[in-house]
């Protein structure tokens, strides 16, 4: 019963992890300025760029931006992940290059 308990523990601990690290993302609609950059390949705005630093600034900076980019909502509304993967290099962010962002690579 103890063993059960410490497991029961350990859950839910790894649990509260997992939900906070993605509590301190912004929701993908969030991203709504970028829209454009993402699906047509136009330039992107400075409102987009301003966001996507403040994303990049973040604790799980490239994390948040990677699971935006790769959500089941960014595919439904046509995001391109080849146009998405390239705003912080239009946008002149410093960001880590040669990101692995689920099996992507950000140029």
């Amino acid at each position: 019963m103890a063993i059960m308990a410490k497991s029961l523990v350990a859950f839910v601990v790894v649990l509260a992890m997992v939900y906070c690290a993605h509590a301190q993302c912004p929701a993908v609609n969030s991203y709504i300025s970028c829209r454009p950059a993402v699906t047509t390949g136009t330039a992107p705005t400075a409102d987009c760029c301003a966001h996507i630093q403040t994303v990049l600034a973040g604790a799980n900076g490239p994390q948040c931006l990677c699971d935006a980019l790769t959500s089941n909502l960014a595919k439904s509304i046509g995001v391109n992940f080849e146009l998405a993967s390239k705003l912080p290099q239009e946008c002149r962010l410093n960001y880590i290059h040669n990101y692995n962002c689920k099996g992507h690579i950000v140029p």
